[in-house]
């Protein structure tokens, strides 16, 4: 297993306006339950299963998701934890930089998504890094959202050679796909 030199995970439930959604999903979510099976005679052992995977277990498995980048030795690790993982080969990564994320701009909000600028794994914040790779034969970029992006960058330098790495201040992530103005 190689070994782990610089690590940046961000958890969803760190946006709060979302833990607010997610708080009154789960009380409208109840109500609802408990209004439907009042009027069915009472509580049903399939109306307590569907209460409990709306109103629990859904707003949790959305809290706990996390973009993760992992600078490893000889490789990068990008993940949307628990759904999605690539571990992408320091051979194959040709380019990485800071870039300047507007969740909803570029990529359409939150979570694992594909936008005008590539793959992005936005949790949390503006400052990103954008790593362009070849996968598979194709030309590929994926976008996270770190917190320590000097750190990582400064880890993926020693991993991929200085050369392959920019360490000032980048363009927005749709600037660096070939739209909008660089910063």
């Amino acid at each position: 297993m190689d070994v782990v030199i610089a690590r940046s995970s961000q958890a969803l439930w760190r946006l709060r306006f979302l833990v607010v959604i997610l708080a009154m999903e789960m009380v409208v979510v109840s109500v609802l339950v408990l209004l439907l099976s009042a009027a069915q005679n009472g509580l049903t052992p399939f109306t307590v299963v569907v209460w409990f995977l709306a109103a629990v277990a859904l707003p949790l498995g959305v809290l706990s998701m996390r973009g993760v980048l992992e600078v490893r030795e000889g490789a990068v690790r990008v993940a949307w934890w628990p759904l999605w993982s690539r571990t992408i080969p320091a051979s194959a990564v040709h380019a990485a930089g800071p870039v300047k994320v507007s969740p909803l701009g570029d990529f359409g909000g939150w979570g694992l998504k594909i936008g005008r600028a590539g793959l992005g794994i936005i949790a949390v914040g503006y400052q990103g890094v954008l790593i362009e790779y070849h996968w598979k034969g194709k030309a590929k970029r994926v976008t996270v959202t770190v917190d320590d992006r000097e750190e990582l960058l400064e880890a993926m330098a020693g991993v991929l050679g200085a050369e392959r790495v920019t360490p000032e201040a980048g363009r927005p992530a749709t600037a660096a796909a070939g739209r909008g103005v660089p910063a």
